[in-house]
């Protein structure tokens, strides 16, 4: 697992395919243009 990332963790939330980009820019710190349909899956940080 990645530094930050929750060992051992399940993900209950469903997560679609393009939640992936928003969760990338989550961790690189950007905002998310307004148009995106996806979102963080911020249950996977510590």
């Amino acid at each position: 697992m990645g530094k930050g990332i929750k060992k051992n963790n399940e993900v209950k939330e469903s997560v679609m395919t393009y939640d992936t980009a928003a969760t990338i820019a989550y961790i690189f710190g950007l905002k998310t243009p307004q148009s995106w349909i996806g979102r963080s899956v911020k249950s996977i940080f510590k």
